[in-house]
């Protein structure tokens, strides 16, 4: 047994361990993590949704999302300004992402569901069982996962994942280990093209982008016609109403400059390829789409 002084240098050796580490930093992907909100809504679209409410897990929270969807959805479409062309939460809706820094908004998109909706927590865990400490040489970058980087929260995200990896780098003494899944490799993209060769030279050991859509993904354009329930017991249709309005799932959409004019969506009338989103938008009877994907 290990007491008295003993003890406390065993802490400070563990804790020198830890700080010498490589600095991992975890960006995950499209709803990979948990999207907090707040309520003060002039009125609501049923009289079984909240007007008002104070922070509450928007995203996930599957008997809520199952319960009354339709509270849901109006809680997390995004709303076009035609003018600007950003796109802004619906009247009345506040969003934030929990504990940045941390792992806890991206190891379980539920905690009270933790085995049903687990995202990253088997990679964390596994990470700290072998000696990293979660907010110190662990970081998560969780974010809202609608805006793309482009947007006032697109850009907010963007400086918070550098100062966060600064943080790392100067807790650590070691230059940052990035690991992206999925749009989270697109998020990370972007933001390394934005930084400087000699902040990159100075911070960035690694990327490691795990099953990321560089050239964009087929599937965002059946999300666009039939919505996407990603493995929840609900209608996709009523996920779409929601999923449509996203800037992210335009930005996923399959790059026209890594695409020729293969069919990617089938009518009896017309095939629709990364070639013609405009006519696809109509199509789908979406034309607001045009004006977001532009």
């Amino acid at each position: 047994m290990v007491s008295g002084p003993l003890r406390s240098l065993a802490a400070a050796a563990a804790v020198v361990v830890a700080a010498a580490r490589t600095p991992v930093v975890v960006v995950p992907g499209d709803g990979s993590n948990i999207l907090e909100g707040r309520l003060n809504k002039p009125s609501t679209v049923s009289w079984k949704c909240d007007k008002t409410s104070d922070w509450f897990r928007l995203w996930l929270d599957v008997a809520d999302l199952l319960a009354v969807p339709e509270c849901w959805v109006d809680n997390m479409r995004l709303v076009l300004d035609e003018e600007t062309g950003q796109s802004h939460n619906s009247e009345g809706v506040e969003t934030r992402v929990p504990a940045f820094g941390d792992t806890y908004a991206l190891d379980c998109l539920q905690p009270s569901l933790c085995t049903a909706t687990t995202a990253f927590k088997k990679m964390t865990d596994a990470l700290v069982e072998e000696g990293y400490v979660r907010n110190e040489t662990l970081l998560g970058a969780p974010y809202d996962f609608r805006h793309a980087p482009f947007s006032p929260s697109g850009k907010a995200y963007q400086a918070d994942l550098k100062n966060l990896i600064e943080r790392g780098v100067r807790h650590s003494g070691e230059k940052a280990l990035l690991i992206s899944h999925s749009m989270g490799g697109l998020q990370v993209l972007h933001f390394l093209s934005q930084q400087s060769q000699a902040w990159k030279d100075a911070h960035i050991q690694q990327w490691i982008p795990i099953s990321a859509p560089f050239g964009g993904a087929n599937e965002a354009m059946r999300l666009f016609v039939s919505g996407d329930n990603e493995g929840l017991p609900a209608n996709p249709l009523t996920h779409r109403i929601a999923q449509r309005t996203y800037e992210t799932n335009f930005w996923l959409l399959p790059n026209p400059n890594f695409h020729d004019d293969s069919p990617m969506v089938t009518s009896p009338t017309k095939n629709f390829t990364s070639q013609n989103f405009s006519e696809f938008f109509d199509a789908i009877g979406y034309p607001s789409g045009k004006r977001i994907y532009e």
